[in-house]
């Protein structure tokens, strides 16, 4: 996706369209390979010298507030930001580490049986080996 393409679609969404903001979702939109801060920021830091990482969470943060980013934690404490925030599933592989995106049937999600409560959230993670890392364990 073009950074002209972005801005809109920051400015659809009611952000301003600064300079690093801007930087910062177009690498999600055109990666899709789901890093943390630190992949962010290094990835990054090459072409905006000035980037820190406090600058990266908050420009984050104001993307999942407004709901074109979203924050997935998959084990631990370490946490990954998608840009697809679409009903989808994630798949983490245990020996390379990829996280693949997975379809999911929004009919087939569970009703919760608590009246009055409202759902922001819905994640779905499962773990194991990628068809690459499972061929390699085989031989």
């Amino acid at each position: 996706m073009r950074i002209e393409d972005t801005n809109k679609l920051l400015i659809d969404s009611g952000v301003r369209p600064l300079r690093k903001r801007a930087l910062i979702y177009n690498y999600l939109l055109n990666k899709g390979n789901h890093p943390n801060v630190e992949t962010i920021y290094l990835d990054l830091i090459k072409k905006e010298p000035t980037l820190s990482k406090t600058t990266i969470y908050n420009v984050l943060n104001l993307l999942i507030e407004k709901n074109l980013v979203q924050m997935i934690k998959i084990e631990g404490t370490e946490m990954r930001y998608d840009a697809d925030v679409s009903p989808h599933g994630h798949f983490k592989c245990a020996s390379c580490g990829r996280i693949f995106d997975f379809s999911i049937d929004e009919s087939e999600h569970p009703k919760i049986p608590l009246e009055g409560f409202e759902i922001h959230q819905r994640h779905y993670y499962i773990s194991g080996y990628c068809t690459d890392c499972a061929k390699a364990k085989l031989n």
